[in-house]
């Protein structure tokens, strides 16, 4: 993606976009669109093209970054 990334066990798991200051989250499938659907994220969409794996969170508040972290993490290093 030309982001940096956090990475667990080699998997992508988060990033933050630095010129929008946006976090960009890997969490399971199934939540993705629980995500959307909540209005908790957007469609991650580089260039028009639509990433299913992966949730666009414009809401700047940090402090709420650990927990939309932490399920992709966990998910990554293997643990459900």
């Amino acid at each position: 993606m030309g982001l940096p990334c956090l990475r667990v066990s080699g998997a992508f798991v988060a990033s933050c976009d630095h010129r929008s200051g946006d976090l960009i989250v890997n969490p399971p499938e199934h939540h993705v669109e629980q995500l959307i659907q909540a209005g908790a994220g957007k469609p991650f969409a580089p260039a028009g093209r639509t990433f299913r794996e992966w949730v666009l969170v414009d809401d700047r508040d940090q402090a709420r970054w650990p927990e939309l972290i932490d399920e992709p993490r966990a998910f990554a290093g293997g643990k459900p």
